[in-house]
């Protein structure tokens, strides 16, 4: 294999994994998202040592693969913000709520049952 080959496999696996990756955050499944990032991770070694004798010999077909890795990668980058922000907000509601009842209790007093005080 030659070196542009050699890029372009790990640049294919690191499209698949990103591809997978996205699925995950679609389901909310965060630890399989961790794990793709992980694989990613593990691919940087690889693209670093195929990119060395590529250089700035790549041809068309590599740039366009990368160009589309980049697009990907802010792709679940956007949707991981997304459901951050919906997830932030959906706390914030919840905080509110919680804090609305401990307004209504304080407002109101604890209501006790005569029953459990006289039960032995």
């Amino acid at each position: 294999m030659n070196s542009t080959s050699d890029l372009t496999g790990v640049l294919a696996e690191w499209h698949r994994l990103t591809k997978l990756e996205a699925q995950a955050i679609l389901n909310d499944d965060w630890p399989e998202v961790a794990a793709q990032q992980q694989r990613k991770e593990q691919l940087q070694e690889a693209i670093t040592c195929a990119r060395k004798p590529v250089g700035a010999a790549a041809d068309d077909k590599l740039k366009a693969l990368v160009t589309e890795l980049i697009a990907l990668e802010n792709r679940n980058r956007d949707a991981i913000t997304a459901k951050q922000q919906s997830r932030q907000a959906e706390s914030a509601c919840v905080n509110e709520a919680v804090r609305n009842l401990r307004s209504v209790r304080r407002t109101y007093g604890e209501v006790h049952s005569p029953r459990w005080h006289s039960y032995s």
